[in-house]
């Protein structure tokens, strides 16, 4: 693979054997995913706030909107549906819709463990 891709091959791919030992295979449903769109849709952009010339992407900007909206803490799954619900009321970026990839549990659990 490595050979084939060259720096697009995964970390898997690229690094060295000792590195490699180091890291541990994820059990299943112990992995989280948080997709900025559906598969047939393409992540946008947004300008930022205090430097309009400076692009972010828009779920990560939603991200930190409900982050900061919400005092306490918050699951994976409520942290997706109201980044959506940003994403849907904002006038240019309706089309993108956020998807969280896990189990049932993983998707109860806190974000970034805040609980």
């Amino acid at each position: 693979m490595l050979q084939l891709f060259g720096n697009d091959a995964s970390v898997m791919f690229s690094l060295p054997q000792l590195e490699l030992d180091l890291l541990k295979p994820l059990k299943q449903d112990e992995g989280i995913l948080l997709s900025g769109c559906q598969a047939d849709e393409e992540c946008q952009d947004v300008g930022g706030i205090e430097n309009e010339n400076q692009a972010y992407g828009a779920f990560s900007h939603a991200i930190l909107l409900v982050l900061e909206k919400n005092c306490g803490p918050i699951s994976y799954r409520e942290l997706v549906m109201k980044s959506r619900y940003v994403l849907e009321n904002d006038e240019q970026i309706k089309t993108q819709h956020p998807c969280l990839y896990c189990s049932d549990e993983n998707a109860r659990a806190f974000f970034l463990c805040q609980g």
